[in-house]
């Protein structure tokens, strides 16, 4: 059997059409038989290519960012356009058929004399195919109308598709195939220029949102520091990160008030975008009245009762209630599990309010594991940081707290250096003024000199004074550290001292009650009756401060008092006092190693065996690898 050459040269037409109409066109039914038959050979090979952005996808739908998923919708358009072009191009080129076409019997030929097609016809022919598939393949159905079965690519290309088999050559369109060739394609051009309506409003609202959200906040209606960090968010971790949630988390690190969190629970309400977060957030503004935090807790839930907020309101709501995190359950309930599931958008934010928790709770194993797992974003990182620094302290871990701020201090923006050098010198103090301890606050000193005229919170001042009498003892620069003060409360402390330094101890004494005796209670409160106690001459007085103790056990923020009492009843030899007030100490601080032996120490001393057993026993249960106490290592 002897198969027609169909690329040997024919004589031409003095009719291009008339030449047509005598060839081996094509049915619609092998056309499409053929298309069928590409699947196999061009979808694995698609495949291989589109590999890269399912990870993109994956991310996109986990975090609920649209604009990722678009971006990685564009990718895999421009990947299979050129996967396309380059199959049929090649294929054509070199072979006169697709796969498909090939298996079927249609050979792909030129117009022009039924030769193989140019290199410069494949092309033009394969980038309308990409044009064809762009309009939802409605050019197509030309080929029930056309008088030579040529679609769009076919014409423009100058090519046509023939077929082997003269039994199956296509007869002309008859009137129902182009009857139906042309209600179909009136609605299919209307859907399309839908598609395209659709897509430039969807573009069109976000630049929308987008300059209303500059100029809200260009008139102060926004939070600026927000702004950065979700433009910081966009350009490193996440295409399209959530303003609220970004909000929430700042919030939570402190980094921004109540005032701009509800500026920012405005804007997502306004925008209809993660209400039920907008909920919260206005919720978490508005704490301190009880009313409007449930009201607008029960409305997360309402908006969207499956959403990470609704998730994490419920822990809340019984953390109000219960406390979400119990002081007495076992070290190693991993309170964080619940949380495990979120998308990483939310995580943040809740990781943080779950440190926060902890870290009040005293469950500080569980506080730095959170913290490891926390996303270390730059305008978290500093929050984080200090957090590792304080949790450090407080289990006795100096050396591991002391290189953590070392490593930390040099990366951080001024206002975050000053605030963990303030801390940290501050802790420093408070184990004593040794040579070892002096350096944070020779390195807090160092930067609060290099610091320009604008005022720094109250507590930096009052740490920036004790460090210059940690440092220059009873040499002091009185006048040139005032001169760097802003708080009046500075300066009327800053006086006191220097009133105790020339022994003229009645004028500082009413200094420091003016100042402990103001209703608020913050750390110049606290600090002023450490020095009231520091400098009180009796019994009397000192029981006094204890019964102050007692009212308000809580000085976590600021234990300077209470260590102050400690010491004070240590020197009067005081047993009773000494163990209530280093019990309520431990309750504070329960992995302070120097508290166990100091009130080891002195139970042994004063002979209270039973006493001191228990504090052995307590000891050795939260600090198993911890050699047993003894009265080598007492001292606070």
């Amino acid at each position: 059997m002897v198969i027609e050459d169909v690329f040997s040269p024919q004589k031409k037409s003095k009719s291009k059409n008339a030449d047509l109409q005598l060839r081996q066109i094509a049915a619609p039914i092998d056309r499409l038989a053929a298309f069928v038959g590409e699947m196999p050979v061009f979808v694995p090979l698609l495949s291989v290519f589109l590999a890269p952005f399912r990870h993109d996808i994956s991310v996109a739908q986990l975090t609920g960012s649209q604009v990722q998923l678009l971006f990685a919708g564009i990718g895999i358009g421009l990947t299979s356009a050129a996967t396309l072009i380059a199959y049929q191009t090649l294929f054509i080129y070199f072979f006169g058929a697709t796969p498909g076409k090939y298996f079927v019997g249609l050979r792909v030929v030129s117009v022009l004399g039924e030769t193989k097609p140019s290199l410069t016809m494949c092309l033009l022919r394969s980038l309308t195919m990409c044009l064809e598939f762009a309009l939802l393949g409605f050019p197509w159905l030309a080929s029930l109308s056309h008088p030579q079965r040529r679609v769009l690519h076919d014409r423009l290309s100058d090519t046509y598709v023939t077929c082997l088999d003269d039994k199956k050559t296509a007869p002309a369109p008859m009137f129902v195939e182009k009857q139906l060739a042309k209600n179909v394609q009136a609605p299919g051009w209307a859907l399309f220029l839908l598609a395209i309506i659709f897509c430039f409003n969807y573009f069109n609202m976000e630049r929308k949102d987008l300059s209303i959200a500059n100029e809200f906040e260009n008139n102060d209606q926004l939070c600026s520091q927000v702004s950065v960090a979700v433009k910081d968010r966009h350009s490193n971790i996440d295409s399209n990160p959530s303003r609220i949630a970004v909000a929430l988390a700042l919030f939570e690190a402190q980094n921004i008030d109540e005032a701009c969190l509800d500026k920012e629970a405005h804007f997502s309400m306004w925008r209809n975008q993660d209400k039920d977060m907008g909920y919260l957030a206005h919720a978490l503004s508005n704490s301190t009245d009880e009313k409007i935090f449930n009201d607008y807790l029960d409305k997360v839930c309402a908006v969207n009762k499956d959403g990470d907020a609704c998730q994490f309101t419920s822990e809340l709501q019984s953390e109000k209630e219960n406390s979400l995190i119990d002081v007495r359950s076992p070290a190693s309930v991993e309170v964080a599990e619940p949380f495990s599931n979120l998308a990483d958008v939310h995580r943040d934010f809740i990781r943080l309010h779950l440190e926060r928790q902890l870290h009040g709770h005293n469950q500080l194993h569980e506080a730095l594991k959170v913290i490891d797992e926390s996303t270390a974003t730059p305008d978290l990182a500093d929050f984080l940081n200090l957090e590792r620094i304080k949790i450090m302290w407080e289990m006795d871990r100096m050396p591991e707290a002391r290189a953590v701020f070392q490593a930390s201090r040099a990366h951080m923006s001024e206002p975050s250096r000053i605030q963990l050098s303030s801390w940290m010198c501050s802790a420093e103090i408070l184990s004593g003024c040794s040579k070892e301890n002096r350096l944070a606050c020779s390195q807090f000193i160092s930067d609060f000199d290099q610091l320009e005229s604008d005022p720094q919170p109250e507590v930096v001042e009052l740490n920036y004074i004790r460090a210059q009498k940690c440092l220059t003892s009873d040499s002091m620069d009185y006048v040139n550290i005032d001169k760097k003060l802003y708080s009046e409360r500075a300066h009327n402390y800053l006086s006191a001292l220097e009133l105790v330094n020339d022994r003229k101890f009645r004028g500082a004494r009413e200094i420091f009650r003016q100042i402990a005796d103001q209703t608020e209670s913050d750390e110049f409160q606290t600090q002023a009756n450490a020095d009231l106690v520091r400098l009180s001459q009796s019994k009397l007085e000192l029981d006094y401060f204890f019964e102050e103790f007692l009212s308000n056990g809580n000085y976590q923020a600021d234990p300077k008092f209470a260590f102050e009492l400690l010491n004070k009843y240590l020197s009067v030899g005081d047993f009773e006092r000494v163990t209530l007030v280093g019990e309520d100490l431990l309750k504070i601080f329960p992995y302070k190693k120097s508290l166990y032996s100091t009130l080891f120490s002195e139970a042994r001393k004063h002979k209270n065996f039973k006493f001191a057993d228990k504090v052995q026993a307590q000891f050795k249960k939260l600090m198993p690898e911890s050699k047993s106490l003894s009265l080598e290592s007492s001292g606070i």
